[in-house]
């Protein structure tokens, strides 16, 4: 019972992996045609992937301050 947990769980994770893979391949490949059919260069196919390391990797040092956490609290008033 428990490896037939196991063995879905690993398929679950493989095909995310692929998925998400896919579409950032996919993401990629249509900005680079897309820049060539306006007679561009273009990023590379493989900047997607660059920039969620980027994103992930910022902080992020945006302060809101107490309204903003207090505006649902407003808001339910």
């Amino acid at each position: 019972m428990e490896t037939g947990i196991l063995v879905r769980v690993g398929y679950a994770l493989v095909s995310l992996f692929v998925i998400t893979n896919y579409g950032l391949l996919l993401i990629g490949s249509m900005a680079r045609i897309s820049a060539k059919v306006q007679g561009r260069v273009g990023q590379p196919v493989w900047q997607p992937y660059i920039d969620i390391v980027k994103s992930t990797a910022k902080r992020n040092s945006i302060g809101h301050g107490i309204m903003f956490y207090l505006g649902p609290v407003f808001r339910l008033a």
